[in-house]
């Protein structure tokens, strides 16, 4: 650094001479034409040292930015205030500390309102931004952001809403029954276990395709692309489309690393499995496990009302968490109840007493339990059903499979719309074939769920993305090809998955449900023994296939992934 430094000194010293323009040019062509990111970075650091120390002309701010725009495409001018943000946190620090002249500090160093009005505002416009979130449980928020805003800002204003909810409901104080668990403190970044999938609803001709990968929680490199969103957002003046932020979590079945003590990622996580539950996504029918789940959810969300009602006002209750499918077949066609019906609600409603009989003892004997260990338990109970946990994956076409049996390969199964899952069970395609069934409710089309393949993960050998749109995946038993607008979201939740199970189970298995039953009810001695759920699969890994008949029915709108969707509105709200 002693060049650098004696430059900086012949610069300030001939300063009338037009060096310190001449040099700060230097600086921008040299350093900033690097595209590796940590040298980037670096160059921006620098360049906004030499800023602080050698002030600028008025010409030279503006031909600056007129540079900046020119050499940089628009896809980077966002990661480019990121770095001057960054840059000037840093500088201000290490610049207030290092210069120790008294009378001169105040010429030597710029102004921050200078180099962020002249250099940042004059890239783009700044000013922030007024937004509401919408989060799963129904709560929103308004938020301002600004360009440069990054997913660690924005998150964090959520999670300080969150903590004054949490602060200010009626379960204040319950952290202090729980053992192990203390309040969370504010601030804590509680998202890193989430990627973000930032999308716009009305202006997808202007949003380019990277709009759709995945945003890392610690990826300074594509936090631009939320900021690019905003900013269509902004100049575009939506006044009916909006932006969403789906956040949706990589997680293995058995939810092992998502700790009881952190009770706002516990909330989360509750509220995106009782959307998969109301959506039909858990992919059972089973009586009894539905009673189960459905009486937890109740009793989760509404503790204190659950406890106080009466047997019949619990049953309806815990009916109205049913997924909507079944809700409407079993409950809101009373009139057309067959015996087969009756026999399934009979079923359920014993489920639910059971569980409501169970809680209610321990209420009357001691007041320690919460919605936050309803919550726990209704996770840990969700996540032994076959397809609970699951990551339901972009819509796939064109779907092909072949089997390899003695070098022979034959398509087996070919499906124009087909989805992936994966959990902690495995891989599964799952096929939704459309019939009509014109009827007393002129019902037009009801849609079934077939799992048409199901792997283990230990069984997949490859991963292939050819093309923009073609994957194929090879497993020990099966090859399958398919086409999808999104391969690299596909083929990274596959890879992140895997990845979370190889370092947070050690090794690849399959759950045991009998280990997982007695595990569940050693860990809450609140609940009965749970149910054995029915699996979608065989003993040795065939798919079953699930008719009318067992109740599987689906509305004709397309599933809904498994996350949890934050609305951003992208006009100014009262």
């Amino acid at each position: 650094y002693t060049a650098i430094n004696e430059a900086i000194g012949f610069a300030l010293a001939s300063e009338s001479c037009g060096l310190t323009d001449e040099l700060l040019c230097q600086l921008a062509c040299q350093v900033l034409r690097n595209s590796s990111p940590a040298s980037l970075i670096r160059g921006w650091r620098f360049m906004i040292i030499a800023l602080r120390l050698l002030e600028p002309s008025r010409s030279l701010v503006l031909a600056l930015s007129k540079y900046f725009q020119r050499q940089h495409a628009e896809s980077s001018i966002g990661l480019n205030q990121r770095h001057i943000e960054l840059a000037l946190r840093e500088c201000n620090i290490l610049l207030t500390g290092a210069i120790k002249w008294k009378q001169s500090a105040k010429e030597l160093i710029a102004s921050d309102v200078r180099v962020r009005l002249q250099v940042i505002k004059e890239m783009y416009c700044s000013e922030s931004m007024p937004i509401r979130i919408y989060c799963a449980n129904g709560l929103g928020l308004k938020v301002d952001v600004r360009a440069f805003t990054s997913f660690r800002d924005l998150l964090d204003d959520v999670d300080g809403a969150a903590l004054q909810l949490v602060r200010d409901s009626d379960q204040k104080g319950a952290f202090a029954h729980i053992e192990g668990i203390s309040a969370p403190a504010s601030g804590t970044p509680r998202w890193d276990g989430m990627a973000f999938f930032p999308r716009s609803t009305e202006c997808d001709n202007l949003v380019d395709s990277y709009v759709w990968e995945p945003l890392a929680w610690e990826d300074d490199v594509h936090w631009w692309r939320w900021q690019w969103a905003v900013l269509l957002a902004s100049r575009n003046r939506l006044s009916h489309g909006s932006i969403q932020l789906e956040i949706r979590s990589y997680i293995s079945a058995q939810f092992d690393y998502f700790q009881a003590k952190d009770a706002l990622r516990l909330e989360l996580l509750f509220w995106q499995l009782y959307g998969s539950l109301v959506d039909g996504e858990l992919g059972t029918t089973d009586p009894e496990a539905l009673g189960y789940v459905c009486a937890l959810a109740a009793y989760a969300k509404t503790t204190r009302r659950m406890y106080e009602s009466t047997v019949k006002e619990q049953l309806k209750i815990a009916e109205s968490n049913l997924p909507r499918a079944l809700f409407r077949r079993y409950i809101q066609r009373s009139i057309s109840r067959t015996p087969t019906v009756r026999a399934w609600l009979h079923r359920f409603h014993d489920s639910v007493k059971i569980v409501a009989a169970s809680i209610a003892t321990e209420f009357d004997s001691s007041e320690a339990i919460n919605s936050i260990q309803l919550q726990e338990a209704f996770i840990h109970y969700v996540a032994m059903l076959p397809l609970g946990g699951a990551v339901t994956l972009p819509g796939i076409e064109k779907f092909s499979r072949k089997s390899i049996n003695n070098d022979v390969s034959r398509i087996e199964d070919v499906h124009e719309h087909a989805r992936l899952a994966i959990n902690g069970n495995g891989l599964f395609v799952l096929s939704y074939n459309t019939t009509c069934f014109p009827g007393r409710y002129h019902e037009v089309s009801t849609i079934h769920l077939g799992v048409v393949l199901h792997s283990q993960l230990k069984m997949i050998k490859s991963i292939r993305v050819t093309g923009p749109t073609k994957v194929s995946i090879e497993t020990d038993r099966d090859q399958i090809e398919f086409e999808c607008e999104s391969p690299s979201v596909i083929y990274g939740a596959i890879v992140a998955h895997c990845t979370a199970m190889i370092v947070h189970n050690g090794q690849f298995n399959r759950l045991n449900f009998s280990l997982d039953s007695l595990q569940f009810s050693h860990k809450f001695p609140f609940l009965p023994p749970p149910p054995r759920p029915p699996p979608l699969f065989g003993p040795t890994g065939e798919p079953l296939k699930i008719s009318r008949n067992e109740g599987m029915d689906w509305s004709s709108s397309d599933l809904i992934d498994l996350q949890t969707v934050a609305t951003i509105l992208g006009q100014e709200l009262p």
